[in-house]
């Protein structure tokens, strides 16, 4: 609908006299002619004058628009607008600076002139450019962070959010005739904003700080999820592109914990069970001893070796038959060590057994004797049968990569034969090469034979696999740590075994054995469903994140964070978090700066992804829920962390360059091209208006 011409004045050949008021706004405008976003800011500059959506929305009269800034104005004329400044409250300063630039001018044209050449200076998804009906032309309003004010207008404003305004064409008055055609040429593009707008996602749009990083680093926000609420507050206070799946990498982790400190409990254990399958006499055992794994993915060398010597303890001297190792509580993996990057040695990617030792590591210990001009070398844990061969050559130098190259090279399944190869730099003194250099069944099974004859015990058989028999007796059981504990490896040092064995042992303990995947994930589903958590673009497929299956979004990451943090099982989760600047995978993030043991979250790497989410405090001590990912395949993951460092920065609330540091308060409301605004959440006000922003997934 047209404005109400009764309100409207006609057009005035020349400009109003300017109020008193604006006097010291005229000042300021003129102090701050070096920056387009006024005094004491630093606007970055940016990508220039690339193709930008616009976004056009009709205000009636009286309607509030909230836009930032009485300083940082530039104008082509005198708004037919009021201005309030949320600061001091008081109206008409800055629309007094708006008309003190046009009257310095005296050339409405000029000035437009000069505010493209302004606005080109600026980066594009930081300026928002209001068009409204003026006395003598069309006012271009950029938008300073350094302040926030509301824009109230007398009669009908046309409001364009991230375009390019007609830089060119003379303003046409508000009573012309010749205003009225082009007036109802608008009117549907109006009400179709009108019809949209209400549309609009649960989250404000992306602080200007984090969006200046992403332009830094080269990263798209189409590729950028991010979501961030007050563990109190349901609404989000930025939510973009929060529903998109995405690759979510080791933040998938914390989903597995989740579940499993609401299905298992925290006072939950893995058991590793040893049965007899004969008669024990006079010490000697007539038939096999099996171990059977329970799915243990924390037992370490000196919890097989208290193992063994409980058997000895108990009267067991000798094995007269096979030592059995039973792993059929988890059915055998689907793939190989090195399908997923072709890095089969790596620790990150073994594979879960049922029965397993050290992780499945097996280091190479190398201890260089000056005197005697020798390399010493030997197996941890120790293994029964396996023949270490060194060929290392001791070199004299430094301690350097050039000078120090050692490979292992591993051949045979039977006896086992590992070679040495290379260069031992002389420099190094000693050295630690660590791997997946044997099967679990040889690396746990013949460290198992060689515990049990280093405590005196005899095998007459040989070690195998199989399962043990129904009439089998149960002879001696040891526990794990319980759950929690064994959580602080899952997440603090993001450890990929553990967490696949977790989801694994879901599965076995709801569906039964043998576990696979399968199971883990219809039982991870099943329990969130149970708790009213619906996410259906969830796929995981190991429970550890090593995997370009797996797909959740940044909401729904969010809403179980938010459904964990006011449960039971809250206190188990946070301490098993990595602590900014503290520990785990976090403790060189944030080390000696104030953000410094301020968050407790979860890390995600891998090609083409990275992810950070979890708990942040900010400096007024109120803790927030932050989830970030980050999806292309060409992203650099140093790029992608230091976006995340961003939002982390914001959500603390560090001042950006052009805020006032010292720390009474943070900066006030910052603004991006989208026009919506949303509040830098240590300053302790309500959010502002709520933009959804989505994409599809790039990730392949």
């Amino acid at each position: 609908m047209e404005p109400n011409r009764k309100s409207t004045p006609k057009a005035s050949g020349r400009l109003n006299r300017l109020p008193r008021s604006a006097a010291s706004a005229s000042a300021a405008m003129n102090s701050t002619r070096s920056s387009p976003w006024g005094a004491g800011a630093t606007g970055a500059q940016g990508s220039r004058g690339g193709p930008v959506a616009s976004l056009f929305i009709w205000s009636p009269a009286g309607v509030s628009l909230p836009v930032a800034g009485s300083q940082g104005f530039w104008s082509g004329g005198g708004a037919r607008c009021r201005v309030a400044s949320a600061r001091s409250g008081r109206t008409g300063a800055a629309a007094g600076a708006v008309q003190a630039r046009s009257r310095m001018r005296r050339d409405p044209h000029s000035s437009r002139r000069m505010d493209r050449k302004t606005v080109d200076d600026i980066p594009i998804a930081g300026r928002l450019a209001v068009s409204g009906r003026t006395r003598q032309s069309v006012s271009q309003v950029l938008i300073a962070p350094a302040t926030t004010s509301r824009l109230r207008c007398r009669t009908g404003s046309l409001v364009s959010l991230g375009g390019h305004p007609d830089w060119r064409s003379p303003p046409v008055p508000a009573s012309s005739h010749r205003a009225r055609p082009a007036a109802r040429r608008l009117l549907p593009r109006l009400w179709l904003a009108l019809w949209l707008l209400p549309t609009a996602g649960h989250g404000g749009p992306l602080p200007v700080d984090i969006d200046r990083a992403l332009r830094l680093h080269q990263i798209d926000q189409a590729d950028l999820s991010l979501y961030v609420r007050e563990v109190t507050q349901e609404q989000p206070r930025v939510d973009l592109n929060g529903e998109v799946p995405r690759v979510p990498a080791s933040t998938i982790k914390l989903l597995t914990s989740i579940v499993a400190l609401g299905q298992l409990g925290p006072n939950f254990r893995w058991q590793t069970r040893v049965w007899l399958s004969g008669p024990l006499v006079n010490g000697r055992l007539a038939g096999d001893l099996i171990i059977q794994g329970g799915g243990d993915p924390s037992l370490r060398l000196e919890d097989l070796w208290r193992l063994l010597w409980e058997l000895k303890a108990r009267g067991l001297t000798g094995i007269g038959g096979d030592l059995i190792i039973d792993n059929s509580a988890f059915a055998p993996p689907e793939t190989t060590r090195a399908a997923f990057d072709g890095k089969g040695q790596s620790g990150y990617n073994a594979l879960p057994v049922a029965f397993s030792l050290n992780e499945q590591l097996t280091a190479v210990e190398l201890q260089l004797d000056p005197a005697a001009k020798t390399l010493r070398a030997y197996l941890s844990p120790p293994v029964a049968h396996v023949e270490l061969r060194n060929e290392l050559k001791v070199v004299q130098g430094a301690c350097q990569a050039k000078n120090h190259r050692v490979h292992v090279a591993v051949a045979g399944e039977g006896p086992a034969l590992m070679t040495l190869q290379g260069t031992f730099a002389a420099g190094c003194g000693r050295d630690h090469v660590e791997g997946l250099l044997l099967e679990p069944l040889q690396q746990a099974g013949r460290a198992t034979l060689a515990l049990w004859e280093e405590l005196g015990g005899t095998l007459e058989g040989q070690v195998r696999d199989g399962v043990r028999p129904k009439n089998a007796v149960l002879f001696h059981t040891h526990e794990s740590a319980e759950l929690p504990v064994i959580l602080r490896d899952v997440n603090k040092w993001s450890n990929n075994l553990i967490a696949r064995t977790l989801f694994l042992t879901l599965g076995m303990e709801r569906f039964g054995r043998p576990a696979t995947p399968a199971k883990g994930e219809a039982a991870a589903k099943e329990w969130l469903a149970k708790q009213g958590l619906d996410f259906p673009e969830l796929v995981v497929t190991n429970g550890s994140g090593l995997s370009r299956e797996d797909r959740i979004s940044a909401r729904s990451l969010g809403r179980l964070l938010a459904f964990a943090y006011a449960n039971q099982g809250m206190s188990e989760l946070m301490a098993s978090l990595p602590i900014l600047g503290v520990d785990g995978t976090l403790h060189r993030r944030f080390k000696h700066e104030a953000l410094r043991g301020h968050g407790h979250l979860k890390t995600g790497t891998m090609a083409g992804a990275t992810g950070l989410a979890g708990f942040v405090d900010d400096r007024t001590g109120r803790r927030w829920i932050m989830v970030s990912m980050i999806n292309n395949p060409r992203l650099q993951t140093w790029r992608g962390k230091a976006v995340e460092e961003a939002v982390l920065r914001w959500i603390y609330g560090e001042p950006a360059a052009g805020c006032a540091a010292g720390g009474a308060a943070p900066c006030p409301e910052k603004v991006l091209g989208t026009g919506a605004r949303v509040q830098s959440p240590a300053a302790g006000r309500k959010p502002g208006a709520t933009v959804s922003q989505t994409t599809q997934d790039r990730n392949p």
